[in-house]
């Protein structure tokens, strides 16, 4: 924990464990904290428990691990996660900042089972999301590329702007849901892998969905993408 009476940055390197023992019975648990200032994380090693950082670039280096459950915020100014290791996901857990936040991701982020993730901040890079069974994950702003994975059956993947969203989606089977947020659809369109739906008086949205789409449909009164024979998940634990 970092609290001072200054302005000056701080910089916090891992490469050992940190833990926060009480990260499986509370979603408030704390692993890194900064109270002022700014602060640059860089972990190779592991860190079990959340962030609560005034404005900052947490890296979470190629090898390094960060286990999360509940909510990790940033400070006002424009902050970073750069992530080229893994990110394990439980509980309900967001990422989120009072200023900007990009999420760069090279490595994985991983979903767990019965678990819901928010990332709330553009998201780059050519990594992974991979959405566990019976669990979900919301993007509230823009994909610029990289992969979301359909990993264990009845997932929830939740798109708040899908103008802007470029991913390839992958693993979509029956009992999985795509939710594409605020559009009005007037025409859909399945060639191969390639899922094409038109917006009314907008854009077209168009991403890749390999070897899932055969047969699957479009509602067009609500923008949900489901297998045939899908049924709505029961996600109760």
């Amino acid at each position: 924990e970092v609290n001072n009476g200054s302005t000056q940055s701080a910089t916090f390197t891992n490469t050992g464990t940190v833990t926060a023992n009480l990260l499986a019975e509370t979603g408030s648990s704390i692993a890194v904290a900064d109270y002022n200032g700014s602060i640059t994380v860089n972990n190779s090693g592991t860190i079990s428990g959340n962030a609560q950082l005034a404005t900052a670039t947490f890296n979470n280096n190629a090898g390094g691990v960060w286990n999360v459950r509940g909510s990790n915020s940033f400070g006002s100014g424009a902050n970073a996660i750069n992530n080229a290791g893994t990110i394990n996901v439980a509980g309900v857990s967001s990422f989120s900042a009072a200023g900007s936040l990009a999420f760069n991701n090279s490595g994985t982020v991983n979903v767990r089972p019965n678990s819901g993730a928010n990332i709330r901040g553009a998201v780059t890079g050519s990594g992974t999301f991979s959405i566990g069974d019976r669990s979900q994950l919301e993007l509230a702003s823009s994909v610029a590329a990289g992969q979301v994975s359909f990993a264990g059956g009845n997932g929830l993947l939740t798109v708040d702007t899908p103008s802007t969203f470029n991913a390839a989606i992958t693993g979509f089977a029956v009992g999985d849901i795509i939710n594409l947020l605020g559009i009005a659809v007037s025409g859909t369109s399945i060639n191969g892998s390639t899922l094409t739906i038109t917006e009314v008086g907008g854009p077209t949205v168009t991403t890749q969905c390999p070897g899932a789409l055969k047969g699957s449909r479009v509602a067009a009164s609500e923008p949900t993408l489901v297998p045939p024979s899908a049924r709505t998940p029961d996600r109760s634990p």
